[in-house]
């Protein structure tokens, strides 16, 4: 299971590479340049402390000796400010126009090359349009792993002043990261679980939705007089989305 994931994942980074690589490496590299930002703060922080206490101390020093490190400081703390808008959300609409409008292309460029037969069967009808339901899926992937990539940089270079500062304080950030990300990943599985039972619930409650908007089915019913029973399943399942 986890390897036709990443076999579906390798598949939608190169497309999206095919589809315009561009604006990936572009977003990726600013993900990655803003998320080593406050370490890099940290580390002019340091520095002015350090000039600071040692002119507190032996009273040795100029004010231009501070000078390069709080431009440095100020500098980069303009720059969190203004990454702070970088978001999944700010990504994904960056990434839209590409990826979205990109991938509902590639789909179509598809669908052209296949058979009108095939275009007939019901289960190739019923993976299109499931497929193109899902068009924004690759620029949710993109921008998602653009801010994954992020967050990793920004844990990993925040370990390497921590270890710079006090073995302990490093040790301590590690295993504060590590129960983190065990309990993400714990609520991750059951959201994932949550929406995989919503989606199965929508289908069913769509289902009998639109059964008896088919002239053979409506037919069947009232012949049948099974009005009852469809009303009761589509409540029933409408119940089920309405759990969740």
């Amino acid at each position: 299971k986890w390897k036709q994931q990443l076999e579906v994942v390798l598949w939608a980074i190169r497309l999206a590479v095919q589809i315009n690589g561009k604006v990936l490496f572009l977003w990726l590299s600013i993900s990655i340049i803003a998320a080593i930002l406050p370490a890099v703060s940290l580390h002019f922080n340091r520095a002015s402390a350090a000039i600071l206490s040692a002119f507190l101390t032996t009273g040795q020093g100029e004010f231009s000796d501070i000078v390069p490190s709080l431009v440095g400081l100020g500098v980069t703390m303009v720059l969190i400010g203004a990454s702070n808008r970088i978001n999944q959300g700010f990504l994904y609409l960056v990434m839209y126009d590409d990826y979205y409008l990109g991938f509902a292309e590639y789909l179509m460029d598809h669908v052209q090359k296949v058979e009108l037969k095939t275009l007939m069967d019901k289960d190739y009808a019923d993976s299109y349009q499931s497929s193109v339901g899902r068009a924004g899926a690759l620029s949710d992937l993109l921008s998602t792993a653009c801010m994954i990539v992020s967050r990793c940089v920004t844990i990993i270079s925040l370990l390497i002043v921590a270890l710079e500062l006090s073995f302990t304080l490093f040790a301590a950030l590690l295993i504060y990261v590590g129960a983190v990300m065990i309990l993400y990943g714990l609520k991750f599985r059951a959201s994932w679980m949550d929406s995989h039972r919503v989606r199965a619930a929508e289908r069913e409650a769509d289902y009998w939705k639109q059964a008896v908007l088919s002239p053979g089915v409506a037919k069947e019913i009232r012949i049948y007089n099974s009005s009852n029973l469809i009303i009761k399943q589509w409540k029933k399942a409408s119940e089920k989305v309405q759990t969740f």
